[in-house]
């Protein structure tokens, strides 16, 4: 074969082998992608007797562990873990944070218990179980925005069990949280209000739970007026912006617990900033 020929094969092999590991190379993660962590722990209030009571401790997170900025996601996942699990020691992974993390609990629960635990051997024969349940979990991701959830349930005792609910949303060019400052124009609250506490009626007439009564004035319900405004506590969707309410907060009585309100970007488009971070989700198109 001409010695010509052969060389153009061959460099043409090399092209398309070039051409070959170009199209199955990593792609970058457009992204936020995640991986689950998961612990179940307890403890016993007395080891003298472990019949008469136990902590149950369960931790499931998920957290952000590839982005194709790396700078970005150690910001977010920073963020988060403090959130979590308050302050914890640099360049440790997320699994010795939950471990770390519920041996602080337990430390913490036969500490406060010790006394208690004492007397409840001695003078009674009731049962003290108690249970921490921590849960954080991703909402809306795509290339823009980030949104991340966290739901605690405390039962230490009481007539009923805390539980809260509270939400982070990261704008993924920055890392940032975005605020409510970075959506609205200066000025928004007075007019949001009204259009919250407008939603609240709305949604209590259309709201199939029989422990939320329908309202037509808040003078006639169990909230508290002046407590009902934006909290900084939002999640964001394709349609609407939802802000959550945790038991007390805007109500003196444990009933109606959480109060979630979600407002339509229609109705809230004019107290927007004309560039925003979610402005791509207030244009797009209702189904």
């Amino acid at each position: 074969m001409n010695k010509k020929i052969i060389i153009l094969l061959i460099s043409v092999l090399i092209i398309a082998a070039a051409g070959v590991v170009y199209m199955l190379r990593p792609k970058p993660v457009k992204t936020v992608s995640t991986e689950i962590y998961n612990l179940t722990d307890s403890q016993f209030l007395s080891t003298a007797d472990t019949t008469r009571g136990i902590l149950k401790i369960e931790l499931s997170v998920e957290m952000p562990e590839a982005f194709q900025n790396e700078e970005v996601l150690a910001k977010i996942k920073q963020t988060i873990l403090g959130q979590l699990f308050g302050e914890f020691k640099a360049g440790q992974s997320t699994k010795e944070i939950l471990n770390q993390y519920a041996s602080a609990l337990k430390s913490e629960y036969l500490k406060n218990n010790s006394d208690f635990a004492n007397k409840l051997l001695k003078e009674s024969k009731l049962v003290f179980n108690n249970s921490i349940v921590l849960e954080g979990f991703s909402l809306i991701s795509d290339e823009h925005i980030y949104s991340y959830g966290i739901s605690r349930q405390i039962d230490l005792g009481g007539n009923y069990p805390s539980g809260t609910r509270h939400f982070l949303n990261f704008n993924l060019e920055t890392g940032e949280k975005i605020s409510e400052s970075d959506i609205f124009t200066a000025g928004y609250e007075t007019d949001l209000i009204e259009i919250i506490k407008e939603q609240i009626i709305i949604d209590s007439k259309i709201s199939d739970d029989d422990e939320i009564p329908s309202i037509n004035t808040f003078e006639e319900s169990n909230y508290i007026v002046e407590n009902i405004k934006p909290n900084g506590n939002f999640y964001l969707n394709d349609e609407s912006i939802c802000f959550v309410f945790n038991p007390y907060e805007i109500s003196p009585v444990y009933f109606p617990g959480e109060t979630e309100v979600a407002i339509p970007y229609s109705k809230i488009k004019h107290l927007m900033k004309e560039k925003n971070p979610i402005v791509y989700l207030v244009n797009i198109p209702v189904k």
